[in-house]
C-alpha cells in the first residue's frame, strides 16, 4: 500500500513540474532581479526521473525497511535502478 501512495505522490510531481512547469522567475524578485511571471521552465523528463525520483525513493524506502522490510527493499531498488539508467544514459549521449 506504501508503493502505491509514493507511485501517486510522484505521478502528481510529475504532472507539476515536467507537464505544467513551474515559473522559476517568480524568485527572482527575492534577490533582486525583475521577475517574468509569463516564463514558464519544466523539468526535463530525464532529470525528473533520474534526479527527484531516486531521490524520493530512498527517501521513503530506507526508513520504511524497518516497519516492512519487503516494500522498502523494492523502494530501494527502484532508486538504485533508475539512478544508473540515467547515468548510463547520460554517458552515452
Amino acid at each position: 500500500m506504501t508503493i502505491l501512495a509514493v507511485l501517486g505522490v510522484i505521478a502528481v510531481l510529475y504532472w507539476l513540474e515536467v507537464r505544467m512547469g513551474n515559473a522559476r522567475s517568480t524568485f527572482d524578485c527575492e534577490i533582486g532581479m525583475p521577475s517574468r511571471l509569463d516564463e514558464k521552465d519544466p523539468m526535463k523528463r530525464e532529470d525528473f526521473f533520474g534526479k527527484v525520483v531516486p531521490v524520493i525513493l530512498a527517501a521513503v524506502g530506507l526508513p520504511l525497511l524497518a516497519h516492512s522490510f519487503l516494500e522498502g527493499l523494492l523502494l530501494l531498488a527502484g532508486s538504485v535502478s533508475l539512478f544508473i539508467l540515467s547515468r548510463r544514459a547520460k554517458s552515452r549521449g
